[in-house]
Protein backbone atom coordinates (compact mmCIF):
# COMPACT_ATOMS: atom_id res chain seq x y z
CA UNK A 1 0.00 0.00 0.00
CA UNK A 2 3.17 2.19 0.60
CA UNK A 3 3.91 1.99 -3.11
CA UNK A 4 0.72 2.91 -3.96
CA UNK A 5 0.21 6.03 -2.00
CA UNK A 6 3.94 7.59 -2.00
CA UNK A 7 5.00 6.79 -5.78
CA UNK A 8 5.82 9.80 -7.89
CA UNK A 9 5.84 10.53 -11.30
CA UNK A 10 9.38 11.28 -13.14
CA UNK A 11 11.03 11.82 -16.67
CA UNK A 12 12.82 8.70 -16.76
CA UNK A 13 12.54 5.45 -18.07
CA UNK A 14 12.15 2.87 -15.07
CA UNK A 15 11.35 2.84 -11.26
CA UNK A 16 13.87 3.72 -8.38
CA UNK A 17 13.37 3.85 -4.42
CA UNK A 18 12.24 7.07 -3.40
CA UNK A 19 14.90 7.39 -0.35
CA UNK A 20 14.28 11.01 0.56
CA UNK A 21 10.21 9.64 1.59
CA UNK A 22 11.30 6.03 2.83
CA UNK A 23 8.45 4.72 0.78
CA UNK A 24 7.49 4.23 -2.66
CA UNK A 25 9.26 5.06 -5.76
CA UNK A 26 9.64 7.61 -8.77
CA UNK A 27 8.23 5.69 -11.78
CA UNK A 28 8.82 6.60 -15.68
CA UNK A 29 6.74 7.09 -18.74
CA UNK A 30 7.47 3.38 -19.57
CA UNK A 31 5.83 2.23 -16.07
CA UNK A 32 2.67 4.55 -16.89
CA UNK A 33 2.24 3.62 -20.12
CA UNK A 34 2.70 -0.24 -18.69
CA UNK A 35 0.56 0.65 -16.17
CA UNK A 36 -2.42 2.09 -18.62
CA UNK A 37 -2.22 -0.92 -20.88
CA UNK A 38 -2.82 -3.93 -18.29
CA UNK A 39 -5.88 -2.30 -16.80
CA UNK A 40 -7.23 -0.43 -19.77
CA UNK A 41 -6.78 2.86 -18.37
CA UNK A 42 -6.66 6.46 -20.33
CA UNK A 43 -5.36 8.53 -17.38
CA UNK A 44 -3.51 8.14 -13.87
CA UNK A 45 -4.94 10.75 -11.31
CA UNK A 46 -3.01 11.22 -8.11
CA UNK A 47 -2.55 13.74 -5.49
CA UNK A 48 -0.45 14.26 -2.41
CA UNK A 49 2.31 16.39 -3.80
CA UNK A 50 2.06 19.59 -3.67
CA UNK A 51 1.87 21.69 -6.99
CA UNK A 52 2.40 25.28 -7.27
CA UNK A 53 -0.30 25.61 -9.83
CA UNK A 54 -2.53 23.16 -8.29
CA UNK A 55 -2.23 20.34 -10.76
CA UNK A 56 0.89 19.25 -13.44
CA UNK A 57 0.68 17.07 -15.92
CA UNK A 58 3.34 14.64 -16.63
CA UNK A 59 4.25 11.41 -19.39
CA UNK A 60 2.75 12.72 -22.18
CA UNK A 61 -0.90 14.09 -20.03
CA UNK A 62 -1.18 10.50 -19.89
CA UNK A 63 -0.22 11.25 -15.36
CA UNK A 64 -2.08 14.15 -13.74
CA UNK A 65 -1.30 14.88 -10.26
CA UNK A 66 -4.05 17.20 -8.58
CA UNK A 67 -3.05 19.47 -5.31
CA UNK A 68 -6.36 21.08 -2.93
CA UNK A 69 -4.54 22.50 -0.73
CA UNK A 70 -3.60 26.11 -1.80
CA UNK A 71 -1.18 27.82 0.37
CA UNK A 72 0.44 24.95 1.51
CA UNK A 73 3.58 26.04 3.16
CA UNK A 74 2.46 29.56 3.76
CA UNK A 75 0.36 31.95 2.08
CA UNK A 76 0.66 32.38 -1.02
CA UNK A 77 2.88 29.40 -1.39
CA UNK A 78 0.96 27.35 -4.28
CA UNK A 79 -2.21 27.45 -6.02
CA UNK A 80 -5.10 24.35 -4.84
CA UNK A 81 -6.65 22.76 -7.83
CA UNK A 82 -9.70 20.08 -8.05
CA UNK A 83 -10.66 18.36 -11.68
CA UNK A 84 -13.54 17.80 -13.29
CA UNK A 85 -14.32 15.21 -15.92
CA UNK A 86 -17.16 15.27 -18.22
CA UNK A 87 -18.83 12.97 -20.34
CA UNK A 88 -16.06 12.84 -22.83
CA UNK A 89 -13.51 12.55 -20.05
CA UNK A 90 -11.28 15.55 -20.87
CA UNK A 91 -10.08 16.94 -17.56
CA UNK A 92 -11.00 20.59 -16.60
CA UNK A 93 -8.77 22.22 -13.74
CA UNK A 94 -10.45 24.57 -11.16
CA UNK A 95 -7.37 26.67 -10.10
CA UNK A 96 -7.60 28.56 -6.27
CA UNK A 97 -6.00 30.30 -3.61
CA UNK A 98 -7.90 30.69 -0.26
CA UNK A 99 -7.27 33.80 1.45
CA UNK A 100 -8.37 35.15 4.90
CA UNK A 101 -10.61 36.93 3.11
CA UNK A 102 -12.71 33.75 1.38
CA UNK A 103 -12.72 31.80 4.55
CA UNK A 104 -15.44 33.12 6.04
CA UNK A 105 -17.60 32.74 2.44
CA UNK A 106 -20.42 29.90 2.63
CA UNK A 107 -19.87 27.30 0.29
CA UNK A 108 -21.56 28.88 -3.07
CA UNK A 109 -19.84 32.18 -2.14
CA UNK A 110 -16.15 30.37 -2.21
CA UNK A 111 -17.08 28.54 -5.78
CA UNK A 112 -17.98 31.78 -7.07
CA UNK A 113 -15.09 33.46 -6.23
CA UNK A 114 -13.42 30.03 -7.25
CA UNK A 115 -14.69 30.59 -11.01
CA UNK A 116 -14.24 34.42 -11.14
CA UNK A 117 -10.19 33.64 -10.90
CA UNK A 118 -10.67 30.93 -13.14
CA UNK A 119 -12.30 33.24 -15.61
CA UNK A 120 -9.84 35.81 -14.82
CA UNK A 121 -6.91 33.21 -15.30
CA UNK A 122 -8.41 31.84 -18.28
CA UNK A 123 -8.60 35.90 -19.97
CA UNK A 124 -4.61 36.31 -18.99
CA UNK A 125 -3.62 33.31 -20.61
CA UNK A 126 -5.95 34.18 -23.62
CA UNK A 127 -4.12 37.74 -24.14
CA UNK A 128 -0.96 36.08 -23.37
CA UNK A 129 -1.28 33.58 -26.32
CA UNK A 130 -2.90 35.86 -28.20
CA UNK A 131 -1.47 35.61 -31.61
CA UNK A 132 -0.82 31.84 -31.13
CA UNK A 133 -4.67 31.72 -30.94
CA UNK A 134 -5.50 33.76 -33.49
CA UNK A 135 -3.54 32.01 -36.18
CA UNK A 136 -4.95 28.48 -35.18
CA UNK A 137 -8.54 30.15 -35.41
CA UNK A 138 -7.34 31.63 -38.66
CA UNK A 139 -5.94 28.04 -39.87
CA UNK A 140 -9.97 26.74 -39.25
CA UNK A 141 -11.71 29.67 -40.91
CA UNK A 142 -10.35 29.74 -44.33
CA UNK A 143 -13.06 32.44 -45.59
CA UNK A 144 -11.57 34.68 -42.75
CA UNK A 145 -15.16 35.31 -41.39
Amino acid sequence: MVDILWSDPRNFTGCIPNSFRGGGCYFGHNVTESLLKRYNLELLIRSHECKQEGYELCHNGKVVTIFSASNYYEEGSNRGAYIKLGPNRVPRFVQYRVSKSTRKLTLRERVSVVEASALKSLREKFYAHKSEVIDAFKQYDKDQT
